[in-house]
């Protein structure tokens, strides 16, 4: 009877530190896949930073070219309408309402 109850005893504690195993590796991997999900918003945030401060600077080169050759041919109102027209083409931008 004395060898039955210890044995009982010794499954008892396997099984409560299997358990308690079990939480413990569950917890820790949730916290790493946080990790690593938080890690990814970071570099998706700046990759898109990155982008919009090249698209900033494209803009700006693009913008630099219509008013040099601007100046280059001189001003007029058909001219002028032309070049912004070519602008707004070359960035993808056809609707001048916004």
């Amino acid at each position: 009877m004395v060898q039955k109850k210890n044995l009982f005893s010794i499954i008892a504690d396997a099984r409560s530190d299997a358990k308690a195993l079990s939480e413990r590796t569950l917890k820790e991997a949730n916290e790493k896949a946080s990790r690593i999900l938080e890690n990814a918003r970071n570099t998706a945030e700046q990759e898109k930073q990155n982008a919009m401060s090249g698209a900033k600077c494209e803009i700006a080169d693009l913008a630099l070219e219509a008013a040099k050759k601007l100046l280059s041919q001189g001003s007029s109102k058909e001219g002028n309408s032309m070049l912004y027209d070519q602008f707004l083409a070359e960035t993808g931008d056809t609707d001048d309402r916004n």
